[in-house]
């Protein structure tokens, strides 16, 4: 249930950070799991990071990644293909519109000499 709302909730508001912040206004936390130790490891905020790689993951799909393919696995869907298709188009078309601006130049006012850095996008 909770990767399911996490796929939905990301289409209405239509951006990982505003995912973010509702998860932590909501205080919904990543589940807590035990390691083979007893040592509890999870139940803390989720991060951007760990939402983007859980929207763009196809083991939900039901499916198995090795090498950069898809292979069917052995356990069941807990997504639709439409829901997985519709969230991951909408994340590349943010990708593609965030725009790269220059930095602020900075002067060497020893030399004189005004450098401007710029990030370009790959």
């Amino acid at each position: 249930a909770l990767v399911q709302n996490l796929y939905e909730r990301y289409l209405a508001l239509g951006s990982i950070r505003l995912l973010k912040d509702e998860l932590d206004q909501q205080r919904i936390f990543s589940p807590i799991r035990q390691r083979l130790s007893g040592a509890n490891y999870g139940g803390k905020p989720f991060s951007r990071g760990n939402l983007n790689r859980i929207l763009t993951s196809r083991i939900y799909l039901g499916e198995m990644i090795h090498h950069d393919k898809s292979y069917p696995g052995q356990h069941p869907a807990i997504i639709s293909n439409e829901l997985w298709e519709k969230v991951n188009q909408l994340i590349s078309s943010n990708r593609q519109s965030h725009i790269h601006r220059p930095q602020i130049p900075s002067i060497n006012t020893h030399d004189k000499i005004v450098t401007v850095n710029y990030h370009i996008a790959p």
